[in-house]
């Protein structure tokens, strides 16, 4: 979605419409590069694919709501000449990689409780509480 919202912040790299890259794309790209993060450790290897792939189930409804709200500032600008006050100027690309990093903290968040705190208050900056998302959506099977 590209961000019309504010004619200071012109439309952001990361897909070939200029939309940025999701939060799930932005999971999947460091699933990717697991064996960067650790050579040569498959144990950690897998541990971190299985933090993943629950960040992504995390950060699914998050990133929804994210847009939702972009949507609706996309609507109003379209539809006022009165400033439009988002919850943040922060860079619609950045927003992405918060939700993305609150999803990785809270699969997580077990082993750094702290971290999953702070991420939580950074969501929030972005006009998103966290406490209205499950952090614990069911797992697969195989988990």
């Amino acid at each position: 979605m590209p961000n019309t919202h504010d004619p200071r912040h012109p439309p952001e790299p990361g897909t070939p419409s200029g939309e940025p890259r999701s939060a799930k794309d932005i999971l999947l790209d460091r699933a990717r590069s697991v064996e960067q993060f650790y050579p040569n450790d498959s144990r950690s290897q897998k541990q971190f694919l299985q933090h993943t792939a629950h960040a992504i189930r995390l950060a699914e409804p998050v990133e929804r709501q994210l847009h939702r709200i972009w949507e609706f500032l996309d609507l109003i600008a379209s539809t006022t000449t009165i400033p439009i006050f988002a919850p943040t100027d922060m860079p619609r690309a950045d927003q992405e990689e918060v939700v993305a990093n609150w999803a990785i903290a809270h699969a997580n968040a077990a082993n750094n409780p702290e971290f999953a705190s702070d991420m939580d208050l950074l969501l929030s900056n972005v006009g998103i509480h966290p406490d209205c998302f499950d952090r614990h959506p069911s797992a697969p099977d195989n988990q």
